[in-house]
């Protein structure tokens, strides 16, 4: 399929081109990663011949950014209180503009899921019964980075947190049961 090696090519230009330097770019180091996450679910939705809407290879793309944009301020946080530096970028980026990127991202990020299930192309609009549990998470994790200051890494905060495994948990149990029990 072209699609896919046109993909896999993009991908195979575009990270080590992170690695050798747009990572010292500000915004454009955070929408790098993202782009990276959207040509592997456009890929993989691609080569496995699975239904993927627009919004649902959207979705990991915001996501991605979120997350790169809310570790941007933990660590900007951190090297504030702790003054070491740890990412050089970080030096381009103020406490204030991460904040607008964060709240930027989360409504995209929680608008790009909703609209995927409103047409989710494996059961229909049932799939937006799983809006609640994603957006639960989303908002227990902008608690513990704004709230808590929780200056664990992003895979210690949803592993540890019983409101992020809660989170996890009901989707998983949501989507389970619209996907192989109610269908």
């Amino acid at each position: 399929n072209w699609e896919v090696g046109l993909m896999v090519v993009g991908y195979g230009v575009a990270q080590p081109a992170y690695s050798l330097g747009l990572k010292q770019i500000v915004i454009i180091d955070v929408m790098t990663l993202a782009g990276l996450f959207i040509l592997r679910v456009a890929a993989g939705a691609s080569a496995g011949e699975a239904p993927a809407s627009q919004w649902l290879v959207l979705f990991p793309g915001m996501l991605a950014a979120f997350l790169g944009f809310t570790k941007r301020r933990q660590e900007a946080v951190s090297e504030l209180h702790e003054g070491t530096s740890t990412r050089p970028v970080l030096e381009h980026y103020s406490l204030p503009f991460l904040d607008q990127m964060v709240s930027l991202v989360t409504t995209g990020t929680v608008i790009s899921y909703a609209i995927y299930t409103v047409n989710s192309p494996l059961i229909g609009s049932q799939m937006m019964l799983t809006i609640p549990p994603v957006v639960y998470g989303i908002f227990r994790y902008l608690y513990l980075i704004y709230d808590r200051s929780d200056d664990r890494s992003i895979a210690a905060m949803v592993s540890e947190d019983r409101g992020m495994i809660a989170a996890a948990g009901s989707f998983v149990l949501v989507a389970f049961l619209l996907l192989y029990v109610f269908r």
